[in-house]
């Protein structure tokens, strides 16, 4: 989500998860031998503030799941993160969720400590690290990018971008690199795209999308997708920033998310 107001095996041989945890469309925490669930990463997903969209990619149409919530809550859905296993997390205003790829339900994973807009598994090489892909958010208030543990909902900060941009959303894929979709400059309240450049976190404008409230970026097979708050999907030339658009009439979007391993081609 970029404001408030203001973007493949099977279920691994080696340790199948229990019956009840297929159904509930969750996994045991990864781990190099960890299952993959082909749900998560064979697909783009977006959300609204109420539930997760499955986005065919290639007729742009999408299938949603039931709301996260049961009825009554208040709880609503900023963004969401899809890791290389194909586990699915979501922050509200409050809380950093696990959301199932089988039902959309969200379930509590711990508390925020700040209100975080953005979000995205960023593969860990192209944080100049090692390891599990890196839970990676923004605030939309300002350039700076933060670090969540996904098992607790820890957050820490990683960096800034730089340039005076304020950080709508990030999507980062191996073999692609990573992509933020800012607001506002010293100069104009206007929406670029920005690169980012590993192992740094420090941002290098492409150029302006054409379109404001872009609010959830993805990446899948060679095509840089952004999303709006108005129902709105766009084609974003990463070489130039510009933005086409796609589909207009959708639900108001909040975010968009594919697998850090999404297809180049």
């Amino acid at each position: 989500m970029a404001r408030v107001g203001v973007l493949i095996a099977v279920l691994a041989a080696c340790g199948a998860p229990p019956r009840d945890a297929i159904d509930a469309g969750f996994l045991p925490d990864a781990s190099a031998d960890a299952a993959v669930d082909m749900l998560g990463v064979s697909s783009v997903y977006m959300c609204s503030h109420d539930r997760l969209y499955r986005l065919d990619a290639d007729t742009l149409e999408l299938q949603p799941f039931p709301p996260f919530f049961v009825a009554g809550t208040s709880e609503g859905m900023m963004d969401i993160a899809v890791d290389q296993y194909g586990r699915i997390f979501g922050v509200s205003e409050t809380a950093l969720y696990r959301i199932s790829t089988a039902s959309g339900h969200a379930a509590i994973v711990g508390p925020l400590d700040r209100t975080l807009t953005g979000l995205s598994f960023v593969p860990a090489a192209l944080l100049g690290q090692t390891g599990e892909d890196v839970l990676v958010a923004t605030r939309g208030i300002d350039d700076a990018l933060f670090r969540i543990d996904p098992a607790t909902g820890d957050v820490t900060q990683l960096g800034f971008l730089g340039q005076g941009f304020k950080a709508s959303d990030l999507v980062a894929v191996t073999g692609f690199g990573t992509a933020v979709s800012v607001f506002g400059s010293p100069t104009a309240n206007i929406d670029r795209l920005v690169r980012v450049s590993a192992p740094s976190v420090e941002g290098t404008s492409v150029g302006q999308i054409g379109f404001d409230r872009v609010s959830g970026l993805a990446f899948w097979k060679g095509r840089l997708l952004g999303v709006t708050f108005t129902g709105n999907i766009l084609r974003i030339d990463p070489a130039t920033g510009k933005g086409t658009l796609e589909r207009t009439g959708l639900p108001s979007l909040y975010g968009a998310a594919v697998t850090t391993a999404a297809p180049l081609q």
